[in-house]
């Protein structure tokens, strides 16, 4: 979904299609807003890319936002 919240997935009908988590992830194509687009590096190997994309962000996402770990200042 956009950010306006209106899926912009359509079966050959045209009538909207719902996704899981609001991505299109399995697809060959995606339309992403352009705020959650990042470009990677041509000489990064995808799948480094891919597991970074998403396990660095989902673990700081669930350490940040569900654990509420804050960063502790250290006087060293």
């Amino acid at each position: 979904m956009a950010l306006d919240t209106e899926s912009r997935l359509r079966n050959k009908k045209g009538q909207s299609i719902a996704h899981g988590v609001r991505a299109a992830t399995f697809a060959e194509y995606a339309i992403v807003d352009q705020s959650q687009v990042v470009e990677v590096p041509a000489d990064m190997p995808l799948d480094r890319a891919a597991l970074l994309s998403c396990g660095v962000i989902t673990g700081y996402g669930a350490v940040v936002n569900r654990a509420k770990v804050r960063p502790v200042k250290v006087w060293w």
